[in-house]
């Protein structure tokens, strides 16, 4: 007799508990990077004047630099799409493209940045609500339609595992208990 193993998903790479169950959200396909897939554990932001979700659009510099207009980031994903609108310390700059292999966004008015320096969104997605809580997959028929996709609220999940956590999202999502791996 044959045995079948099963692949293990992300999901239980990152979930402890659920402690109630995922909230459906609409996610705007419009603002989803240009990816296959988004892993389970990545942090959700809601853009405020639709409601619907995105990546959360926070994400640290890689490399400082002084009037530059391309920004790498220290990120396993970049949130952000091309015609968002961004703030980098004082200033309000566009992104023109993003480059998902390399993690470089490249806005429309150059500024000096330093490393660890934060790109932040405006649209409301900039706070965190919740964490995905399964893989997104952007290809297909359905790949330029909005997605919908369960997002965490109240959980207890690993640290580690989480895309796009920093801890101004730790602090936002109070319901959200975060457990450091022990090695």
């Amino acid at each position: 007799m044959m045995r079948v193993k099963r692949a293990h998903t992300r999901i239980r790479a990152f979930l402890i508990d659920e402690i109630s169950a995922p909230r459906t959200m609409t996610f705007d396909i419009n603002l989803l990077p240009k990816v296959v897939n988004i892993q389970g554990g990545t942090i959700v932001g809601k853009v405020s004047s639709t409601g619907k979700a995105r990546l959360y659009t926070k994400a640290a510099i890689k490399t400082a630099g002084s009037s530059v207009k391309d920004i790498e980031l220290e990120v396993p994903i970049t949130p952000f799409v091309t015609g968002d609108t961004v703030s980098i310390g004082e200033n309000t700059v566009n992104i023109t493209d993003v480059n998902y292999d390399t993690n470089i966004i490249t806005v429309d008015s150059a500024v000096t940045v330093a490393a660890g320096d934060v790109v932040s969104g405006t649209d409301g997605s900039e706070k965190a609500i919740g964490v995905l809580r399964e893989r997104m997959d952007l290809v297909g028929d359905f790949a330029d339609e909005d997605q919908h996709g369960g997002v965490l609220e109240y959980a207890k999940v690993i640290a580690d595992a989480c895309d796009l956590l920093d801890d101004d999202a730790k602090t936002e999502l109070k319901h959200i208990v975060f457990r450091e791996l022990n090695r």
